[in-house]
């Protein structure tokens, strides 16, 4: 095991579009999570590694960026690597 957890989010996610340009998988959505114990919400636009469209269930791994707000209204932007899954035609 790597350490604590100390981020984790769930969200409703944009329809999958892949990029015409590199071929890439491109997906945006809204999140709320928990980051230690500080309740978060944001928006996150998230490009995949890959050029393939996964199937239901598959997961992908990739880099995102977004912005998000605590619940006491404090604002810091976000940058990471990590996977996430498709389930229909929303990750």
């Amino acid at each position: 095991m790597l350490g604590e957890l100390i981020y984790e989010g769930y969200g409703k996610g944009s329809e999958v579009r892949m990029k015409s340009k590199d071929g890439k998988v491109e997906a945006t959505f809204m999140e709320t999570s928990k980051l230690k114990d500080i309740e978060v919400i944001g928006a996150i636009t998230w490009l995949s590694d890959g050029i393939w469209l996964p199937k239901e269930g598959e997961i992908m791994l990739g880099e995102g960026e977004g912005v998000f707000v605590t619940d006491k209204g404090e604002k810091f932007g976000w940058k990471g690597r990590g996977t996430i899954r498709r389930v229909g035609n929303k990750i």
